[in-house]
């Protein structure tokens, strides 16, 4: 057989582009099984349910912005462009498209006839010894000219298929008077099967040293960056419940941003440590701007407003224990969120309160979490979560057990792969007059996010049911609802008149129904509307600071996806009875939000 091969690579390339085509697809599965020279993070493989998310793609998750990868592109364009081609560089292209597959009959290709004089050495390539491939599209390309450098590669092709048809002992044997032609051309080129290697032995030796050089093995970079375009509008500043407006609302449009970075490390591959920076001058649009903390939007809280500081967002680590639980320990900046599923298909919304149940936002901060999957259709999640200055400081009424906390446990169940259902409850307690008491996350009316005063230690317990359901898979319906008791631990104090009482109990409540579309006009797009009433203090025992009217909200947001890495986000949204108080005009917000995702 190899009399043909012989014969062939005197008279023409076309035999020996057949060997090329093998060596080409050897050196395309070395390569592609070879390890990047950054080696990426990947979450761990344990997962939670699978709501409908309606935000960006998982790589700004959270979004939470977060996953975009730090590519090593343009290292190995500049350490590795010179000596690192095995063919010449005036030699044709054969495309970098053209991958080649392996065939298993000489038919196969459609641009090889049984007239054509090669036929049967080709023949005998494919049906004897298995040592010829195509181009995705049928053909050989056999009149395409070769280098000797590219002889080469393909004889080596050939020769290792060779040594394991021998090794094996199989059926297929090589016969004595192929291998002796075969020994004619291996001395023949001698030098350019050693010129092959060398130039292989020193790509590998590069990439050793990028390797050892790199910024780390384990270490991802991800990050994004927002501008946004906001504005409020309205006829008067809200006050609380049972009082009359009085001063205008003048809100200037303004153009804030910042940016987060993460660096995401594994140490295990099924593991997860997290630094988040951030900075920003983001100015939140809260009570002291519109009178009421309901026109709040949710990304400037996570960054605040730093004058562009510098600041640690988050550290936090998360890892496998067997193959039903996922650990959480946090120094800073980890949520509930974070852990357990939120079952609102038009999370990506901009406002706070659109973001998720209220009661979420109890347990955020320091502290430690876990997922426990019970079944493929139960997820049991626990966290123990306060403010990181309290768990760090070891003064009275401080650190991990007797500062500011919030312990949460979540049932979810999702029965069919259409529907999910969450049952939460959460145990809050803060023992600091006038420092970070806050029952309903800066989403409702003051009276609900402070029943009883600054000057007052509080606890709570909160319930809360949430559900989805996913008609399509772009389209998908839920929403939740909310009740909040709070207790005053301390009393004495005089607040707007009444007197607290240490025991005196105050109920909130809140809901949201949520609607979202993905997909919406392209892929990567997502639009969606909220309607809800933000917390609300239906009852109290200090009578001066119930809420006696009831506050809604209406919310719209269209997510566009310019690029992988470019979303614009218009949204609007608008409070009616701002505070629970139908004395107050209706405000609203508008913003126009640029995400740059890298």
């Amino acid at each position: 057989m190899f009399r043909f091969i012989w014969s062939a690579w005197t008279a023409s390339p076309v035999v020996l582009g057949a060997s090329f085509l093998v060596a080409n697809s050897t050196f395309a599965a070395q390569n592609h099984n070879r390890e990047s020279v950054f080696v990426g993070v990947e979450e761990p493989t344990f997962t939670a349910l699978t709501p409908l998310e309606m935000s960006l793609p998982e790589d700004l998750a959270n979004q939470t912005l977060d996953e975009p990868q730090l590519s090593s592109e343009s290292v190995t364009a500049e350490s590795m462009s010179e000596d690192v081609e095995l063919v010449n560089d005036d030699s044709p292209d054969p495309s970098a498209d053209d991958s080649m597959g392996q065939i298993t009959n000489v038919t196969q290709l459609s641009d090889v006839s049984p007239e054509d004089w090669a036929y049967e050495a080709l023949r005998s390539l494919v049906e004897r010894y298995g040592c010829i491939a195509g181009y995705p599209d049928g053909t050989f390309r056999g009149n395409r000219p070769m280098t000797r450098y590219e002889f080469a590669a393909g004889l080596n092709a050939c020769l290792q298929q060779f040594e394991r048809l021998i090794a094996s002992s199989t059926s297929v044997l090589v016969r004595r008077e192929d291998l002796e032609i075969l020994q004619r051309i291996v001395q023949e080129f001698k030098t350019e099967l050693a010129s092959l290697g060398t130039r292989i032995d020193t790509l590998e030796g590069r990439v050793a040293v990028l390797e050892d050089h790199q910024f780390s093995t384990t270490t991802k970079l991800t990050g994004s960056a927002d501008i946004g375009l906001i504005d409020a509008w309205g006829d008067k500043k809200a006050v609380p419940s049972g009082q009359e407006p009085t001063e205008d609302l003048n809100v200037n449009t303004f153009a804030p941003g910042r940016v987060g970075l993460n660096f995401d490390s594994s140490f295990t591959g099924k593991d997860l440590l997290r630094v988040k920076l951030e900075a920003g001058n983001f100015t939140p649009l809260d009570a002291s701007v519109t009178g009421t903390d309901m026109t709040l939007y949710d990304f400037d809280t996570r960054t605040g407003p730093t004058g562009n500081d510098i600041v640690l967002g988050s550290l936090s680590y998360r890892f496998l224990i067997g193959d039903r639980m996922e650990a959480f320990i946090a120094a800073q900046g980890l949520g509930s969120p974070d852990i357990a599923p939120q079952l609102n298909p038009a999370g990506g919304g901009l406002s706070r309160f659109g973001q998720r149940n209220p009661i979420y936002r109890l347990s955020d901060g320091a502290g430690v979490g876990l997922n426990v999957r019970l079944s493929e259709a139960l997820l049991a999640t626990f966290t123990y979560l306060g403010s990181p200055g309290n768990f760090s400081s070891p003064t009275l009424e401080r650190g991990i057990f007797e500062g500011q906390f919030g312990a949460l446990a979540q049932l979810s169940f999702s029965p069919t792969k259409s529907f999910d259902i969450a049952f939460t409850y959460v145990r809050y307690y803060s023992p600091q007059p006038g420092e970070g008491t806050n029952i309903t996350g800066n989403t409702g009316s003051g009276f609900a996010q402070t029943p009883f005063g600054d000057d007052i230690a509080t606890s709570a317990n909160a319930y809360g049911i949430e559900a989805q359901y996913r008609f399509t898979p772009r389209f998908a319906i839920g929403g939740w609802v909310g009740l909040t008791t709070a207790q005053a631990e301390t009393g004495g104090a005089l607040v707007n008149g009444s007197l607290v009482n240490k025991g005196d109990e105050a109920e909130i409540w809140n809901y949201a129904i949520a609607m979202a579309f993905r997909d919406f006009g392209k892929e990567g797009n997502a639009l969606g509307f909220i309607f809800g009433m933000p917390p609300r203090a239906r009852g109290n025992d200090v009578i001066s600071r119930r809420d006696l009217n009831t506050s809604y909200r209406v919310e719209s947001f269209f997510r566009y996806k310019l690029t992988n890495n470019i979303f614009l986000t218009p949204s609007f949204f608008v409070i009616l009875n701002p505070e629970h108080n139908n004395a107050n005009d209706s405000i609203f917000v508008g913003t126009l939000l640029t995400t740059f995702s890298f």
